[in-house]
């Protein structure tokens, strides 16, 4: 019996765990951003979404960007972080071109991560402008192995979306 009730207890707190917590995210995408106000952040078992408003519309100077899709394929593999921008593409072109390329890791992990996190922010403004990001020309996007994290960065607004889930 003990352990039938140990086992439910562990069943309760895993599912109200969530996958981030806002400080330590904000703690990781500002190593890589210049981070502002927190404009959504939901996090849960699975998935996290988040806004954040950028004080400074680039990454950092110590954050390479890849201007291609074999060289962030590169970064990927070899640093397990790629950032890329191309002017007058939107990271929904180029998640294409990744799809076309013989090693197409960046584009198959962003668009799982994006499909497995869509409960965090299905149907919320968070959702809308992620959309809006996604085809921005001239967007920076950034995926980041370790955490299974997709970032966005649409410069005309001063905002970054990120999207996060753990894939089974």
């Amino acid at each position: 019996m003990r352990r039938i009730l140990f086992a439910c207890l562990c069943l309760v707190v895993l599912s109200t765990c969530a996958r981030d917590r806002e400080d330590d995210l904000r703690s990781r995408l500002d190593a890589l951003f210049f981070l502002g106000e927190t404009q959504h952040f939901a996090s849960s078992r699975t998935c996290t979404g988040a806004v954040f408003r950028v004080r400074v519309p680039t990454l950092r100077p110590e954050v390479e960007i890849a201007q291609s899709p074999d060289a962030a394929q590169l970064m990927l593999r070899t640093r397990g972080l790629a950032a890329i921008q191309i002017e007058g593409y939107s990271p929904h072109d180029l998640v294409d071109a990744f799809l076309r390329t013989p090693s197409g890791d960046f584009g198959r992990e962003a668009l799982s991560t994006a499909a497995q996190a869509a409960e965090c922010f299905e149907g919320t403004e968070f959702g809308s402008g992620l959309r809006t990001a996604l085809t921005q020309p001239g967007a920076t996007m950034v995926y980041d192995a370790q955490s299974d994290g997709v970032m966005v960065l649409d410069y005309r607004i001063y905002r970054l979306f990120y999207v996060g889930s753990d894939l089974f």
